[in-house]
């Protein structure tokens, strides 16, 4: 993703109103769920659960083989350098307590490990992309049907594909704003910072950005601390004293938001154009 395609998005005069507005809906959803936050603030985790949703999304009935497996998602994680197979079994674990994949529940070899993503986890993935979508379309606004069109098993399915395919083709978000990689990487980095640039420190407390976002006081200290050392913030003293959102942050959301609002529009065409027959069969309200 070159420097001139994301100037070109955020040369656009809707954009600011559409970055603050998918900030907004990010923060908005992991304020809702924090569990969800724990799982997709690390890259890793957000791969992995895309991964794992395109699986489940794109099993044939016909091959038993085919589908979410514990060994494919493993391997997915193990071969895309997200870590090791012993982190992968801790993160797929995790996320199976937390409900969001689910044993298969008749699976036809039990060897197999089938798995099936649930209700939850397509929800949760579906409100996120569709906010965003809607985000994108204030500036594209031939994409404004899909948000609602997420809803449709064929749709989503189409989406998730191309999001995972490009995942697993190595584009990673931290490459375009490297001064976000901690943030990115630590449980609320990205909701505090965004939260911080979105409505400023007044009427905030590292207590209660801790309460919100589920994390340790140390843990918020700790986002804050990086973000001051790489210039993206300024401060008095600890916490949120004199806390100043400096240029360099709101440079690195603007940045961020036009990576994901490219991201995510060129998934949406794709998705667009593999199911184009189906939109034009098939009506709105006609949901998996």
């Amino acid at each position: 993703m070159d420097p001139e395609e994301l100037d070109a998005w955020r040369a656009r005069p809707g954009f600011p109103a559409a970055r603050d507005a998918a900030l907004a809906s990010l923060v908005a959803l992991f304020d809702a769920n924090r569990l969800l936050l724990r799982l997709l603030s690390d890259r890793g985790r957000l791969i992995m659960l895309a991964a794992a949703l395109h699986l489940d999304l794109s099993a044939d009935p016909a091959d038993p083989t085919s589908g979410l497996t514990v060994g494919r998602l493993k391997a997915i994680f193990v071969s895309t350098g997200l870590g090791s197979a012993t982190r992968a079994s801790a993160m797929i674990a995790l996320t199976r307590w937390a409900g969001y994949l689910a044993p298969a529940p008749t699976p036809a070899d039990r060897r197999l490990q089938r798995m099936v993503a649930t209700p939850r986890l397509v929800e949760a993935m579906r409100t996120m992309w569709a906010d965003q979508i809607a985000a994108v379309a204030a500036l594209e606004p031939d994409l404004a049907p899909l948000p609602g069109r997420l809803a449709q098993r064929a749709v989503l399915a189409a989406f998730v594909a191309e999001v995972t395919r490009r995942y697993l083709a190595g584009f990673r978000f931290s490459d375009v704003v490297p001064e976000l990689t901690a943030a990115l990487d630590r449980n609320s980095g990205l909701a505090v910072l965004a939260e911080l640039a979105l409505a400023g420190a007044e009427g905030h407390s590292v207590s209660g950005l801790a309460r919100r976002f589920g994390v340790s006081r140390p843990h918020v200290l700790a986002i804050l601390a990086d973000a001051q050392a790489r210039g993206l913030i300024a401060r008095d003293g600890e916490g949120l004293q004199g806390l100043v959102v400096l240029p360099a942050l709101h440079e690195a959301l603007d940045r961020f938001q036009a990576a994901n609002f490219a991201f995510t529009a060129a998934c949406a065409r794709v998705a667009l154009a593999a199911v184009g027959d189906f939109l034009r069969d098939r009506p709105a309200e006609d949901n998996y």
